[in-house]
């Protein structure tokens, strides 16, 4: 006996009864109708003239199965919640309030693959200024995944399977293959590269083959099953005309947009890197220009941004997104031979204390200032000034 759930959208889309099904061989019991999506995305009104062309699938409680034919060839596996939840909202777009309560508690129970960073089915953008670190740090994030670490830098991680694309060409990218420290990473066969000279001739080339990879990645050689995929670009100006040209802004949201729904209709994780202007290495006002930058604006849910002085070992990694609540900065250290680390808590403890007491003398001199204003005078994220405020305000309360 089905779900309930999975009954009422099979039978939504005319399947009466469950069966039994071949899938590469296997026996499936299910519900089996015509998928709306294939051959091409249809208007509600032409699926019941156009069934019967294209995929089918195969809808059990754990997968919806897209065969290629009837032959029982798998094309794509996906979630069978995720399906449930995105073809009912092409079956009726409007929803009831509880039903968009419901809709976005299943969005926030999305798996994170790093957390606060990198969340399937939502799109994040990293930021720094160029040779400051972001690709190694992303590198060193695939090596301790790939270690089965439970967790990186303190934030806890989970499996995925990646496709990483890279504006380096394979002399570089070979390079770091011989990283000690990454060498853990070359036997993966879940972790892929895309070199730029492999990417594609324009945005429009690149976007068919992350497709291609993110419906066959669960049924390719030495990948995992059933866990997301992750898309990283690196970075996003190389393969993105215009990215950095606010006259072009528009061009790049309607170009981004492409991308973002992609990852909302197939659920996978996309990270991209982009380069802030050299020189912006105070985290509080370049981070607030790329949140509020009208080429990103509604389509990145997590803007994660990495800051410190270039010639210098000290990094900050500052996060902000509507997944999850506010968070202070991560203190880090770098070094060539070791890496990205987590700098001593007594560091972080004194930084802590130092930002209470100047933000306390400026909130003294400045008694009506907002918390972007706050930030503006001290330096200090806005996230943080807002957790800060409260620590303040419950220190005058306890005396």
């Amino acid at each position: 006996m089905l779900n309930p759930e999975t009954t009422e959208l099979a039978q939504r889309f005319g399947a009466s009864h469950p069966g039994g099904y071949a899938v590469n061989g296997n026996r499936v019991t299910g519900y089996k109708f015509p998928c709306y999506l294939h051959p091409t995305k249809l208007a509600r009104e032409d699926y019941a003239h156009t069934a019967g062309r294209g995929c089918t699938v195969i809808l059990t409680d754990s997968d919806a199965l897209h065969l290629h034919d009837d032959t029982g060839e798998l094309a794509q596996r996906e979630d069978a919640e995720h399906f449930i939840w995105r073809a009912n909202r092409w079956w009726q777009p409007w929803r009831t309030l509880e039903q968009v309560a419901v809709d976005a508690e299943q969005e926030l129970n999305r798996p994170w693959v790093w957390d606060t960073l990198i969340k399937a089915g939502t799109v994040t953008l990293f930021a720094g200024p160029p040779k400051l670190g972001k690709s190694t740090l992303l590198f060193d994030f695939l090596a301790a995944m790939s270690g089965n670490h439970p967790s990186f830098l303190g934030l806890s991680l989970s499996p995925a399977n990646v496709l990483y694309v890279t504006e380096e060409g394979e002399v570089p990218l070979g390079m770091k293959a011989g990283v000690d420290r990454w060498q853990v990473i070359r036997g993966r066969q879940h972790i892929t590269f895309l070199t730029s000279d492999e990417a594609g001739v324009d945005w429009t080339e690149l976007l068919k083959q992350i497709r291609t990879f993110v419906d066959e990645s669960e049924e390719a050689p030495g990948f995992i099953p059933g866990v997301p995929p992750l898309v990283v670009i690196d970075t996003l100006g190389f393969f993105m005309t215009g990215v950095d040209d606010e006259n072009d802004a528009a061009k790049v949201r309607d170009s981004l947009r492409q991308l973002v729904n992609m990852v909302r209709d197939k659920n996978f994780a996309c990270l991209l890197v982009h380069h802030t202007s050299k020189g912006k290495t105070n985290d509080t006002r370049w981070v607030e220009k790329v949140r509020g930058s009208t080429a990103f604006a509604g389509n990145v849910d997590t803007i994660a941004a990495l800051s410190g002085p270039g010639d210098g070992s000290v990094r900050w990694l500052n996060r902000v997104g509507r997944c999850f609540d506010n968070v202070d900065p991560l203190a880090l250290e770098y070094s060539t031979e070791a890496g990205y680390t987590i700098r001593p808590k007594g560091e972080r403890d004194l930084l802590k204390e130092t930002r209470l007491t100047l933000l306390r003398e400026v909130v003294k001199n400045n008694p009506d200032a907002g918390k972007r204003k706050l930030s503006q005078l001290t330096g200090i994220p806005e996230g943080s000034v807002y957790h800060y405020l409260q620590m303040i305000e419950e220190e005058e309360d306890n005396v």
